[in-house]
Formats: C-alpha cells, structure tokens, sequence
C-alpha cells in the first residue's frame, strides 16, 4: 500500500517549511521513527521521522522548495523490503536456472511482479533485454529510478498480455499473492503465453509450506 507522507504540524503559527535535505532516497529501506527529512521553518530545524516502514518509493518535493503545513512530501510502499546483501547471488543461481532451462542464450527476459526492481538490478547485468511489470505504480517508480535501462509496464500478472513472447520469464515472490488456485492458474498462464517455443519460466517463492511427515 502507498503511503504519502505530509509535514505535520511543526508548532502554533508555523504555516510552511523549507526542505532542507533528504535522509532516504527513492528505492532505500526505512524504518518508522526512522529519520526522513530535514525540516527548517522560522522558528526551528527539526529531522522528521517517518511515520511507517518500508521503502521510499518517491520523492515529491525537492530540496531547496518550501511547502505548506499538510502537504504531501513524499511516497513510501508500507511493508516493501529493499534488496538484502545475499540478493546478488541469489538472482545469480536463479539465472544460472533459466539459462540452463532453455534452448538458447537469453536475450529476452520478462519478469511478472518485479516490485522495486531487485531482482532486475541484477539479472540485467547478464541477460541482454529486460522487460518489467507490476501491479503497483509506486513499486514501477523505485524500479524505473533503479533500472531505467529497463522496460517497464502496469499490470497484473493473472492478465498482463504484451503480445509478444521472451526467451525466459521470470516471477519471484510476487508469486506468494497468489492465494487461489485460480489466481496461481492465471498467473502460470500469462508466463506461458510470453514464453517463446524452447524457452523457460522459473517461479521463485521466498517461503515454501513444509510438508514432512514423521514416519517409522
């Protein structure tokens, strides 16, 4: 969910304030209370923390503007997580599973629910043409500021229809929305449906139910 950020009542009479300097930038983690932006009015310099957690998704008013009290500053994607430090070699193997999937060398790759576009910063450096969807503008707005290089395109995985096929397409946890066997069915589909003859499809959840069963 999308969180537009707006500077608080700061004290009695105070009607404005000056963005001094942004502490996140779009596409980094933030926690709540986690320092934001630097705030300065005519009567105090203050560092305003953020009132959710998640990932800075856009920043709306630049540094240098003065903005009235109530405006929208900012956008924040609640519950997003940027890229952990294992996140390279982890798209390294998921690679190394598609290229050994499919009948070619990738030079075409479609990844369904690309979020803030991790999983691309990564995988663009091997595969020749990335194309990226989402179901979220604001996520699509991290990934453009990340991977402008990239193609990118709103929509929903059950029912994105691009009309033409890649070499390999690729969907990672967005896969875990998909909650019914339904909308898992769509979802397999629209991967189908843009995967060319020989090529490959890998779903990657970040979680898997355990199914162990205590025998003799």
């Amino acid at each position: 969910m999308t969180y537009e950020v707006r500077i608080p009542e700061i004290g009695e009479s105070v009607t404005e304030a000056l963005i001094l300097r942004w502490i996140k930038q779009p596409g980094e983690a933030i926690g709540r209370d986690d320092p934001l932006v630097e705030l300065e009015t005519d009567k105090v310099t203050v560092e305003m923390p953020c009132p959710v957690a998640g990932v800075l998704s856009e920043i709306v008013c630049a540094e240098g503007e003065t903005v009235p009290i109530g405006a929208v500053i900012a956008r924040i994607e609640e519950g997003a997580v940027a890229a952990s430090p294992g996140a390279a070699a982890a798209e390294e193997a998921q690679g190394d599973l598609l290229a050994g999937a499919c009948d070619g060398p990738i030079e075409s790759l479609l990844e369904l629910g690309c979020g803030g576009g991790n999983n691309a910063s990564h995988m663009k450096r091997r595969f020749g043409r990335l194309v990226l969807s989402d179901l979220s503008p604001g996520m699509l707005e991290v990934s453009r500021a990340l991977n402008p290089e990239c193609e990118h395109h709103l929509g929903d995985m059950r029912a994105l229809r691009l009309n033409r096929t890649f070499d390999a397409v690729f969907v990672h946890d967005a896969v875990c929305y998909m909650t019914t066997e339904d909308d898992l069915r769509r979802a397999m589909e629209t991967a189908w449906i843009h995967c060319r003859p020989g090529g490959a499809a890998l779903f990657a959840p970040d979680y898997v139910r355990e199914n162990f069963r205590p025998g003799a």
